[in-house]
C-alpha cells in the first residue's frame, strides 16, 4: 500500500532552528505576501489573538529546582506560515519538529519567554476570550513570582 505524502511539507519548507534567519527564507517570505501581510499591526495581532485563543497557551513555569519561574508563551501547529508570523511580530524561539512517523506531520513551535512574553500578551488580550483575559489577569495579579515584573 502506497501512503499518501502529500500533506508533509517540501524540504524547502521544513526550517530548523539555526535556518529562519536565512536570507533566501526570508526573501521568499517577501515575495509571497499574502492579504494578511499587508494589513496594519492592529489588525494582525487581532488575527494572531484569534489563533491564539485556538492553539496557544501561556503559564508561568521553573525551568527546574532553585531555577526561578518564567512566564512562557507559545504556539505550537502544523501551519509553518502561521507560526512564522508570531515570530515576525514578536521574535522569540521559532523551530520544527521532526514527526516520529512517516503519517505525521510536521510540528512547528514558537516561544516567546519573560518581558517579550508579558509584551506580547498585553497585546492580544483584548481580543482574546473570556478564559484566556482571567488566566492573564491572574498571572498579573500574582506575577511576582515571575523573574520579571514588568506589565
Amino acid at each position: 500500500m502506497v501512503k499518501n505524502l502529500a500533506h508533509l511539507p517540501k524540504e524547502d519548507q521544513i526550517h530548523k532552528e539555526s535556518n529562519f534567519q536565512n536570507q533566501n527564507y526570508l526573501k521568499f517570505l517577501q515575495e509571497n505576501q499574502t492579504a494578511y501581510d499587508k494589513l496594519p499591526r492592529e489588525h494582525k495581532i487581532l488575527v494572531l489573538a484569534g489563533v491564539f485563543d485556538g492553539e496557544g497557551s501561556f503559564g508561568v513555569w521553573s525551568r527546574g529546582q532553585k531555577r526561578p519561574k518564567r512566564l512562557e508563551v507559545k504556539v505550537e501547529t502544523t501551519d509553518v506560515d502561521m507560526v512564522s508570523r508570531f515570530h515576525v511580530m514578536w521574535g522569540g524561539i521559532f523551530y520544527a519538529t521532526t514527526p516520529k512517523n512517516l503519517n505525521h506531520k510536521h510540528l512547528f513551535r514558537w516561544k516567546v519567554t519573560g518581558d517579550k512574553g508579558w509584551n506580547c500578551l498585553k497585546e492580544m488580550i483584548p481580543y482574546m476570550c473570556l478564559r484566556r483575559r482571567e488566566k492573564y489577569y491572574g498571572l498579573v495579579h500574582t506575577s511576582k513570582t515571575c523573574t520579571s515584573s514588568r506589565r
